[in-house]
């Protein structure tokens, strides 16, 4: 699968990532399509494990029809991809 990166919604910018009540309305999670995620037998909240060049991480999982199939849009992509 392809990971691609975003701006999340309650983490535009990384001076907003400890303010509590957004960290409750916006959770991160991985975002999967739901054929990709039944193929890979992954239900919505699992805790799934991504790895790529960059480095690894493990997150809740959000199946979602908004998700492109073979692709998986996570937040943090960007930040491991600084080091």
């Amino acid at each position: 699968m392809q990971l691609t990166g975003f701006h999340y919604k309650a983490r535009t910018h990384p001076s907003y990532g400890n303010i509590d009540v957004l960290q409750q309305a916006f959770p991160q999670a991985v975002w999967i399509n739901p054929i990709d995620a039944q193929a890979r037998r992954i239900r919505h909240g699992d805790t799934v494990r991504v790895l790529y060049k960059k480095g690894k991480m493990l997150s809740a999982a959000k199946v979602a029809r908004q998700s492109p199939s073979g692709s998986s849009p996570v937040w943090p992509l960007s930040v491991f991809q600084w080091r």
